[in-house]
């Protein structure tokens, strides 16, 4: 078998499990309805009330803003 094609062949089988990892971790956009319903990973989306106070403590509970 020539080099190319065992070079053809490795770089197809790369693609392949590079495009199947990648699927696994795409998540979609919800609610936070949607998010505690279903057990998996949700990505929402909203907007920052500008006219809101804004409390951001990280001594006392970092994750959150």
């Amino acid at each position: 078998m020539k080099k190319i094609y065992i070079v053809a062949i490795a770089m197809i089988a790369v693609a392949i499990v590079l495009l199947t990892s990648t699927a696994k971790e795409v998540s979609t956009y919800g609610t936070f309805v949607e998010a505690s319903r279903t057990g998996e990973k949700v990505k929402i989306a909203g907007q920052l009330s500008k006219d809101k106070e804004m409390l951001y403590e990280p001594r006392k509970r970092p994750e959150l803003f």
